[in-house]
């Protein structure tokens, strides 16, 4: 079965998490999971759970009924259950292994000198099934071990914490068992009529999860046909455990694990100021691990600055934003979303492209010139944008200023020019100008291609820098016109080169077809047709590298694929600016990228040209471009 996250939006999950924290006034939950009561000293352990169309939360909670304070062993024992789970949850997240968070409800309960429950399991769970095979043992013996795995990408995860004040051994009570869930893999024609019955409303009513006896309205019959069902296996008993002569306390809630963040779907805060225990958390790491705020914009800032300067990372995070952003917009069915163009960070000499593999990645060091190249499409609608940094350095100077200024004045001053009527070649000029006042190059063999519906690269384009040997045919600009802006300048003599860097980066080659030989070949062809059958993509995108790197070359041989080469410099710092505009009849409108603070940037050399400096200080708001406009026309 394919990620919880592929089917649930965050519709959905909104719909789930809302229902959690009104579960008492639920009138559409369609299961009660548990209800568990230890009649110990007056503490209660109330477990429930709901489904919507299949999306499982789970949530339980740990209250002691009348005491406004709660001291002792039994504040210890909750707190120990309660911090441990929201440890969980601040832990939790890719790459983190299964096995390493067993170790933190250890740690917790040894500090409040309480014992993790024997044979308790925190299950993944997928649309319609509660016990996914990937699990957190809650804790480890040498009869109980689970195999260690890594929490992916869009797990979601039921925490289910439970701590006793007992040796953490537990044994069968003589109370009744009424918590039953469906056997999926047992089928048996059961004798009885009352068997059938009930079996055939569990069938209805309770295909995959979990139900109790209390749901049926003839108690007597339900009790016999249990009987009968639970003896040819057709059902699996959640029977009553206790730990004798102890307290349990226990509390559960559902996680979404995304790739910058976790999302708790269930779950109620314990307001810890009520209790006061015997002991208290040693571990300094994990007394700051649980003052970690968990909102979702903190989470997100504490993913970035744990990033490594590692290239491959940071394009596959910026990959992970734009899809996650995509998913809050334009959600009506048909409606297709996603990457135009991956992202790329290219840094120095390199020209453009490079986003690597992570076995084959590098890392950004301070003082690097990196261009950041990303593009997004919604409904087959292009933008694509680029901007460049220098990595930790909040003031630049000289030949770096000057390189940066070139290629974002110029991409400004094209925004300002572009209007029906002006030619391409006109534009070129401007970028030509610019580059010559700032003493650097445009680079050659660049294009700023206009963009249709799905098609990334139209035929009316403009050339970054003219030579004898590249020159394009001269358009005019028209109405409707979507440009991608493209500018990329060098401080060396503006001639490129292919890099020894893999190629990652490719597009369908919508004009051929061939019936490859390999099977691997085929299948990573028939991915690139589902997922982009018309726009960039990057080798980073498929799950098993080693295939994909054996497959594109099959590709590539038959000309099915477009590569998008890593070029370089030779010796010089390339910076890019990219912005997509939309040319209207009296306005030029941005689409996309980003501005530039350019009082951190102190060049060598300046604009020279009176009227290029001018334009560059047109205000490009909607209602200043229609005065112009307007005013143009009266001259005229």
């Amino acid at each position: 079965m394919e990620n919880y996250k592929k089917f649930i939006t965050r519709k959905e999950l909104k719909k789930v998490q809302h229902s959690q924290q009104q579960f008492l006034q639920i009138k559409f939950a369609v299961i009660i999971l548990h209800q568990r009561v230890n009649q110990v000293n007056s503490l209660r352990v109330i477990e429930l759970g709901v489904h919507i169309d299949g999306y499982i939360a789970i949530a339980a909670h740990t209250v002691v009924v009348g005491e406004d304070q709660v001291e002792g062993q039994k504040a210890d024992v909750i707190l120990a259950a309660y911090q441990s789970v929201q440890a969980l949850f601040r832990s939790i997240k890719p790459g983190v292994t299964n096995t390493s968070l067993t170790k933190i409800i250890q740690q917790i309960s040894d500090d409040h000198k309480c014992t993790p429950l024997e044979g308790v399991l925190s299950h993944e769970v997928k649309r319609h099934f509660i016990d996914g095979n990937k699990v957190i043992i809650n804790r480890e013996t040498q009869e109980q071990r689970v195999d260690e795995e890594e929490i992916q990408v869009n797990d979601v995860i039921v925490l289910d914490v439970y701590i006793t004040t007992g040796d953490g051994k537990t044994k069968e009570s003589e109370l009744r068992t009424t918590v039953y869930k469906r056997a999926l893999d047992r089928q048996y024609q059961l004798k009885t009529k009352h068997g059938r019955a009930f079996m055939q409303e569990v069938y209805d009513k309770y295909p995959s999860l979990c139900f109790s006896l209390r749901s049926f309205e003839d108690e007597i019959t339900a009790k016999l046909a249990v009987q009968e069902c639970a003896k040819h296996e057709l059902l699996n008993p959640y029977p009553v455990l206790i730990s004798p002569n102890s307290i349990v306390a226990q509390f559960t809630m559902t996680v979404a694990v995304l790739a910058n963040s976790t999302l708790q779907v269930s779950g109620l805060k314990l307001d810890e100021t009520k209790f006061k225990p015997a002991h208290d958390i040693n571990d300094a790491a994990l007394k700051d691990l649980l003052k970690l705020p968990m909102d979702k914009e903190s989470q997100k800032k504490r993913h970035l600055d744990n990033i490594e300067a590692d290239i491959a990372t940071i394009c596959a995070f910026g990959d992970s934003e734009i899809n996650g952003e995509l998913q809050k917009v334009y959600n009506k069915k048909g409606i297709e979303k996603g990457l135009a163009f991956p992202t790329t960070i290219s840094v120095n000499q390199i020209c453009g492209h490079y986003s690597p593999l992570k076995s084959e990645s590098s890392k950004l060091v301070k003082g690097d010139v990196a261009k950041i190249e990303l593009g997004v499409h919604i409904d087959g609608y292009i933008a694509i944008a680029a901007h460049t940094v220098v990595v930790g350095e909040d003031q630049v100077e000289g030949q770096k200023a000057d390189v940066i200024l070139a290629a974002y004045q110029s991409v400004q001053a094209l925004f300002r020019s572009i209007k029906p009527g002006v030619t391409n070649t006109s534009l070129t000029k401007i970028i030509q100008q610019i580059s010559d006042d700032h003493k650097c190059t445009p680079l050659e063999g660049v294009l700023s291609h206009e963009v249709k519906r799905h098609f990334i690269d139209g035929n009316k384009v403009i050339i970054n820098r003219e030579t004898q040997e590249q020159r394009v045919d001269e358009e005019e600009i028209q109405v409707n016109d979507v440009i991608v802006l493209d500018v990329y300048i060098t401080t060396g003599d503006g001639k490129t080169k292919e890099s020894e860097l893999r190629t990652t980066v490719y597009k369908r080659a919508l004009d051929r077809q061939y019936q490859l030989k390999t099977k691997h070949g085929r299948a990573f062809m028939q991915e690139v047709y589902d997922k982009y059958p018309s726009l960039c993509f990057s080798l980073r995108s498929f799950e098993d590298e080693i295939t994909a790197k054996l497959a594109v070359q099959e590709c590539a041989k038959h000309e099915l694929l477009n590569p998008y080469p890593i070029l370089i410099s030779p010796n010089s710092i390339v910076a890019q600016f990219t912005m997509t505009v939309a040319v209207l009849a009296n306005s030029t409108l941005q689409v996309s990228g980003l501005k530039l603070d350019e009082t951190k940037f102190k060049p060598a050399h300046d604009i020279n040209d009176a009227a290029l400096k001018d334009l560059l200080k047109l205000p490009m708001d909607k209602e200043s471009q229609k005065k112009r406009h307007l005013e143009s026309k009266q001259k005229a």
